[in-house]
């Protein structure tokens, strides 16, 4: 029961050819688990009830059937076992899986019925899989410039727990998004000066947009249609080439991708990779759906913030040195203060609920303070290569506290 089913599978998969071996035999057994768990408690309890009948007929007194079974079976059935077991473990499993076979046949008809009431009441025998946070924890664990017993290279460990952090992260967490964007309407006509001052402000590309007066235009569409990418670079060498000025939206533009501003940072590295064109530009946008995402949190991190002040008003209470400043003067000032930030709080949260659901109206520096993060339409523009440099950053960039995820 101690060998956990993925890391049996594991081992079934990139064990040495021994372990693989073993693995195999004992994974069919072992992925029922309610059931070998019966047919072996079973087992063990019919044996412990059984020695000391048998030594009873032995020694004619019965406290010393019992003293002398007790040892036995602590010895011969926990400790030893145990000790050995912990190190051989996977060996020793596979050579007993005939005997544990036909104990589960023997004990069938009970351990059966027991097995599906436990699998209805607690669900099936799953192994252990791991959310991105903990296998970024895992990942460090093996890290050799940490941990003696390491075997992973201090870069693999942090390159590994760069590409788990690119799942958790959303796409605008990047460094490169709140660069300013270069939007030139497609009429516009650029001379080679202006293109080599925006070099030097540390643009690359400038974003071609025709407006866009169609009333059902779709919301990425919104405010800005834009008909093409073009790398400042090549901009440059087309017009040094023609030696003339002419309207960017007549020159050759890239094609680019786009993508929501939630959309986690793996999703669009692999639209990149599968383009295979390092170069390509992605365009983020924030959606109706990216806004109510945003809105959702922000009252979240709220709410948490409010129960953690709670609790810690509630454990100052109860600790002896308040109860001794009330019991004195019936007032504490500590409790005073916690009490007020706790009230400021959660009159601010109600009101940015209320403020969002339309519920009540705000003045426009609330208003503002309150949207400022969340307006639709084009917010952002990277290149690939901006998000493959998330891959060398320093880290490690995972939050290894409770992450409600889905396991890697």
């Amino acid at each position: 029961m101690a060998l956990d089913t993925t890391n049996l599978s594991i081992l079934k998969l990139a064990g040495t050819p021994e372990q693989q071996k073993h693995a195999s035999r004992i994974l069919p057994i072992r992925k029922n688990g309610h059931i070998l768990l019966a047919t072996l408690l079973l087992t063990n309890t019919v044996i412990n009830e059984t020695i000391p009948i048998l030594f009873d007929n032995i020694f004619s007194k019965g406290f010393i059937s019992v003293i002398v079974s007790t040892a036995l079976l602590v010895l011969f059935a926990e400790i030893i076992p145990q000790s050995i077991f912990s190190k051989h473990g996977l060996a020793i499993g596979a050579m007993l899986v005939m005997p544990v076979k036909a104990l589960i046949f023997i004990w069938m008809i009970i351990s059966w019925p027991i097995a599906k009431l436990l699998d209805h009441m607690l669900g099936t025998h799953t192994g252990i899989t791991y959310g991105p946070s903990e296998f970024g924890a895992l990942v460090e664990l093996h890290d050799k410039s940490k941990h003696e017993e390491g075997t992973l290279r201090h870069e693999t460990a942090d390159l590994l727990q760069n590409i788990l952090s690119l799942q958790m992260n959303p796409i605008h967490q990047i460094r490169q998004f709140n660069n300013p964007m270069l939007l030139l309407s497609s009429s516009t006509v650029i001379h080679v000066d202006q293109i080599i001052e925006y070099m030097k402000e540390g643009q690359s590309h400038v974003v071609v947009y025709d407006k866009y007066d169609k009333e059902d235009a779709s919301l990425l569409e919104k405010e800005y249609h834009v008909t093409g990418v073009i790398s400042l670079k090549q901009l440059l060498l087309a017009l040094v080439e023609r030696n003339e000025s002419q309207p960017i939206g007549e020159l050759a533009s890239k094609p680019f991708l786009t993508c929501s501003s939630t959309t986690p940072i793996i999703e669009v590295m692999y639209r990149l990779l599968k383009s295979k064109n390092k170069e390509q530009v992605v365009l983020i946008y924030r959606t109706e759906k990216d806004i109510k995402k945003i809105k959702e949190e922000r009252l979240q991190k709220i709410q948490e913030l409010n129960i953690k002040r709670q609790d810690g008003l509630n454990r100052h209470r109860r600790s002896i040195g308040c109860m001794s400043r009330r019991l004195v003067s019936s007032n504490c000032r500590t409790c005073g203060h916690l009490s007020s930030e706790l009230l400021r709080s959660t009159s601010k949260s109600s009101f940015n609920q209320s403020v969002e659901e339309g519920t009540v109206c705000s003045d426009v520096s609330s208003s503002s303070k309150i949207d400022a993060e969340v307006e639709l339409g084009l917010v952002g523009m990277m290149t690939g290569a901006n998000i493959l440099d998330q891959l060398s950053l320093d880290g490690p960039h995972l939050n290894f506290s409770h992450h409600p995820s889905n396991p890697v």
